[in-house]
């Protein structure tokens, strides 16, 4: 196959598997015990990173990282509880290693506009130098399980709080809300999971100037509402919901899903939910995999079906996407299920589930923002802002606080109108009255 590098030619943070184990340690005499087990837990984890690029997390067992290292099964157990805990530990390591260059960067010498350019850059510069680690620890973590959401979910916080700091001491900036450090945050994450898992890990470094600048660009949105009080939102079904075998079992898919996690859900838990059985569940779909697309699919056309007739009527196009993203917030809300589908549990079905959940919302920009206005600024920049828009949403939706969606609509649209209109006419479109419309999506 073209292309194609075997296990022990993976290049990783700590060497290929052909280098390490030449360079290994055994026990004895003038070998400090220590210095045995790091070496061992090096290439344990350098193999995790290289089984996990070839075949993947799922089909990586205990036998090939111990094939792969050159150590015992016995010398596995010492170090790790099972495979789980050793793929935990080596995304740990990696964004350790990951924030500590930030933290360097941000520390060093220059003003702190300097020192925030600099430690983005280098950041993107390891991350395009370490494909495989990279992936696996930013791509491939979120089927993991528990496995990888725990580092996901702690690094990311972790680094949330850098970047508050950071930004808060860059000119203009001390009043910045630590929602836009996040929403920023999760820009930056949403480029890097996309030029990883499309295999264009380079290009990152030819996008960093375009990434600062939109990073650098966000102020605090002062103006905006503060939501006082949060409207009550009705959570009765769409009409007719149910009545289609198809869309049925699509809507017990999201809701046993929502209730195990996509990577544990099975189908008999979802013939169950639909109060049908597995027969009938294949006659529609032909495994889980399929299921879940087809569950994206009906969302995001109910959900672009709930956009739109708002925004149709809006007088401008800055205007139409905040329309859009008040009702697109009233449907997510109303839906449950499909929210924690596609807001949370999509991440862990990987890449193509993501691009087919991105669908929905591509569309929406698509119909409202004119052709010449999405050719600039860059691609990259749109796909920022829509990170920034999930980061927010992700948050709410993963801490079960999905009624709080009702107060982001204002800020959400700053973060997506403000790269190309500005601040100052962002803020003004964002803080507008809310749409009568908004109140019907929310009742759907």
């Amino acid at each position: 196959m073209s292309g194609y590098v075997t296990a022990e030619r993976v290049a990783t943070p700590w060497g290929t598997m052909e280098e390490l184990r030449a360079r290994r340690l055994r026990p004895g005499p003038g070998t400090a015990r220590e210095a045995v087990l790091r070496n061992q837990r090096e290439r344990l984890s350098a193999a995790m990173v290289a089984s996990t690029a070839t075949k993947g997390y799922p089909a990586t067992t205990v036998a090939d990282l111990i094939s792969l290292a050159g150590v015992s099964r016995a010398t596995f157990y010492e170090l790790f509880d099972d495979k789980a805990d050793c793929f935990r530990t080596t995304v740990r390591t990696l964004f350790g290693a990951g924030l500590a260059l930030i933290r360097h960067r941000l520390d060093g010498p220059g003003n702190p506009t300097e020192r925030s350019e600099r430690a983005l850059g280098s950041f993107l510069k390891l991350t395009a130098s370490q494909p495989a680690a990279s992936r696996m620890s930013l791509v491939d973590a979120y089927s993991a399980g528990s496995a990888g959401l725990e580092p996901i979910n702690e690094t990311f916080e972790e680094a949330c709080e850098i970047a508050h700091e950071a930004m808060q001491m860059l000119p203009n900036r001390g009043r910045i809300p630590a929602e836009i450090s996040r929403a920023v945050i999760g820009g930056l994450h949403r480029v890097i999971y996309i030029h990883l898992y499309q295999g264009r890990a380079d290009d990152l470094l030819d996008n960093c100037d375009e990434l600062w600048r939109w990073a650098y660009g966000y102020e605090p949105p002062d103006g905006l509402p503060t939501p006082r009080r949060r409207p009550r939102v009705a959570q009765a079904p769409v009409p007719f919901a149910g009545r289609d075998s198809h869309e049925r079992i699509l809507r017990a898919f999201a809701r046993a899903t929502s209730a195990q996690g996509f990577p544990k859900v099975t189908i008999p838990q979802v013939a169950a939910e639909a109060g049908t059985s597995n027969a009938t569940f294949y006659k529609h779909f032909e495994n889980k995999d399929d299921a879940l697309l087809a569950a994206l699919d009906l969302s995001g056309t109910q959900l672009i079906a709930a956009a739109l007739p708002a925004a149709r009527r809006a007088p401008t196009w800055p205007e139409a996407i905040r329309r859009a993203i008040e009702s697109m917030c009233g449907f997510l809300v109303a839906e449950p299920a499909f929210a924690e589908l596609r807001i949370v549990q999509a991440y862990a079905a990987g890449p193509v589930a993501l691009a087919h959940r991105d669908q929905a919302w591509e569309a929406v920009v698509d119909e409202l923002v004119p052709a010449e206005i999405r050719r600039q600024p860059s691609p990259v920049v749109w796909e920022a802002s829509a990170g920034a828009m999930y980061a927010l949403l992700y948050e709410r939706v993963r801490r079960d606080q999905l009624e709080k969606l009702i107060e982001l609509p204002p800020l959400l649209s700053y973060l997506v109108l403000a790269p190309v209109i500005g601040t100052e006419e962002a803020i003004a479109v964002a803080a507008g009255p809310p749409s009568r419309h908004a109140s019907v999506a929310r009742n759907l």
